[in-house]
């Protein structure tokens, strides 16, 4: 609930709330990602988990599928955020 609020303020107040909530947010997210790489890296994990001996096509394109599909996913929520740019914006700033 607190995070749907928190974005619904965000959204109703727009395009410059928008780009400081995320101008911290980046930071925040930013300082996480440098404390988890600091504990890996002071405790690697074991690669045996992770490195099967035999990779199977199928997988590997299902996983190629699933991220592809992901991305793609995304792109009308991009569309339709771009809507509300002001018209100055240049359509290579937006990119």
């Amino acid at each position: 609930m607190v995070f749907t609020l928190l974005s619904f303020v965000i959204a109703l107040y727009g395009y410059k709330l928008i780009h400081d909530t995320q101008r911290w947010l980046t930071w925040i997210a930013c300082a996480i990602y440098a404390v988890v790489f600091v504990i890996v890296l002071s405790n690697p994990p074991s690669l045996d988990n992770w490195l099967p001996i035999t990779t199977k096509p199928a997988l590997v394109f299902a996983g190629i599928g699933v991220t592809c599909t992901f991305a793609l996913s995304f792109a009308p929520y991009v569309a339709d955020y771009s809507r509300y740019l002001p018209s100055n914006v240049s359509s290579k700033k937006v990119f």
